[in-house]
Formats: structure tokens, C-alpha cells, sequence
């Protein structure tokens, strides 16, 4: 095998351009026609991937809306009550020194990731939205 950057670096064969052969050349060597095989495959399956992260995404929308007993048996204005008392009481009383957890201040944000049914609620409950401090820190 050549060490020469124009030739392929499996049969020393000169390819167009690239340090392997063509694969649509008749004359290409079997490792570099097997790796384009090979790519074309990954790029299928990859994308068939995709495909099922998506569906999985779905499915698990719909079960997560089909098991959500609180968003379907109680009114709108019962489960946004319920949600506010899921924040601390008031954000300000925390103290200027005090170093409240990452969830205290992302709780709204919490609730409304559940499902789009609790994110529907959570949005149309204005109280959860009034005070939303931002984290930052380790």
C-alpha cells in the first residue's frame, strides 16, 4: 500500500479527488465499494431512527394524556389551584443570602412539561407565571 495521499489507501488505486476509490468504478477496490455500501446503510437506519424517536414521541404524548386522571376528572380552575400550591409560597421571602434549589425556580416550568394537557393548565394559570426567577450557579 502507497502512502501517497492521491491513491487509495487500501488498493493504491489513483481515485478522483478523495484518498479512496469510486465505488461506481469497475475497477475500484471491494473495501471501499463494501464501506460505501456500509455508509448508505447507516444513513438509512439513522433515519429510520429518526422516524421512531418520533413515533415514540407521539405514543408517549398519547399515554401520557390518556393516564393524566387530574387533567380530565377536575375543572380547569381547580387543577391551576392545585399547581400554585405546588410553588413556594413567596419567591422574595427566600432572602437575599439564601440559595433556593434549582426546582423552586423552575417548578412552573416542571409542571407544564408533564403533558399538553398540564401545559395547557399551567399557561392559563397566571399565578404560576407572576414571578419567575432565573437559576444560574452549579
Amino acid at each position: 500500500m502507497s502512502s501517497d495521499p492521491k491513491r487509495c489507501r487500501y488498493c493504491d488505486y489513483p481515485p478522483e479527488g478523495d484518498t479512496l476509490c469510486n465505488p461506481t468504478d469497475p475497477n475500484a477496490c471491494e473495501p471501499c465499494k463494501r464501506l460505501f455500501e456500509i455508509e448508505a446503510e447507516v444513513k438509512e437506519i439513522r433515519m429510520t431512527l429518526v422516524d421512531k424517536e418520533r413515533e415514540r414521541q407521539k405514543l408517549k404524548s398519547q399515554v401520557n394524556e390518556q393516564h393524566d386522571k387530574l387533567g380530565h376528572r377536575l375543572p380547569p380552575e381547580i387543577a391551576g389551584k392545585i399547581f400554585e400550591l405546588c410553588i413556594p409560597g413567596n419567591l422574595f421571602d427566600l432572602g437575599y443570602y439564601s440559595r433556593p434549589s434549582r426546582s423552586t425556580f423552575c417548578s412552573p416550568l416542571i409542571i407544564s412539561a408533564v403533558s399538553t394537557r398540564w401545559r395547557d393548565l399551567s399557561y392559563s394559570t397566571p399565578r404560576l407565571w407572576n414571578i419567575l426567577p432565573l437559576y444560574s450557579g452549579p
